[in-house]
């Protein structure tokens, strides 16, 4: 993807989201079994804030990319998850965009200084870690270097949006609450497995993308 064509590929996202977000519509068509049955709230009284990035850049020639990564084998509720980087916000901070880029700096290396936020899409609330997150949209003016965090990244995957819309089944997961397995929605590219907020954060950027690429595949 030339420079041109991915400017003006987020100047459409612009207008596509400025329309109207898919919104939980859009999340629970990759959202476990009664994950958002009524009343659900994506803003109940007691959740932390905390905020995610979707880092958009082109690469390898007509490629529309973003990193995700896997969280280590900690302990913690999201142990061992294909996740988008991301994390709590603190004080001070202009939220969500500067948590959002922030952690992304913190835990994948990424520059600061490189990337523009765009837009924010549909808070969701994940029961498990008791937490509101936000996703932030935002690319990079530069190609990203990224060195990973060890006490907060297992792995970082660098991932082709195209591919990841393509890739999408079903499979087991074990939920840090569940005591048996819990069948989810995934996406499935290069042998990840894409599950719950994450998966359901990323099916309303997918709505979104479809809705600007439709017309090009006509």
């Amino acid at each position: 993807m030339s420079q041109t064509s991915f400017e003006s590929y987020i100047e459409a996202l612009r207008r596509v989201a400025e329309a109207g977000l898919p919104g939980i519509a859009a999340q629970s068509r990759m959202a476990p079994r009664m994950r958002l049955a009524p009343p659900y709230d994506p803003y109940p009284t007691h959740a932390r804030e905390a905020a995610v990035l979707i880092l958009l850049f082109p690469c390898n020639g007509q490629k529309l990319c973003f990193p995700l990564i896997t969280r280590p084998q900690d302990g913690g509720p999201h142990a061992g998850q294909v996740a988008l980087p991301g994390g709590l916000r603190k004080d001070g901070e202009v939220f969500p965009e500067e948590t959002a880029v922030r952690e992304a700096m913190e835990e994948i290396g990424i520059n600061s200084d490189l990337v523009s936020p765009v837009l924010r899409l549909t808070p969701l609330y994940i029961p498990v870690s008791n937490v509101t997150v936000v996703p932030v949209v935002a690319t990079s003016s530069a190609p990203p270097s990224f060195t990973a965090d060890p006490r907060e990244v297992a792995g970082i995957h660098l991932l082709d949006l195209q591919e990841l819309c393509s890739e999408v089944g079903e499979s087991d997961f074990m939920g840090s609450r569940e005591a048996t397995p819990l069948r989810a929605p995934c996406y499935q590219p290069n042998g990840l497995k894409v599950w719950g907020a994450t998966a359901m954060i990323l099916a309303e950027f997918e709505e979104l993308h479809r809705v600007i690429t439709a017309p090009l595949d006509n």
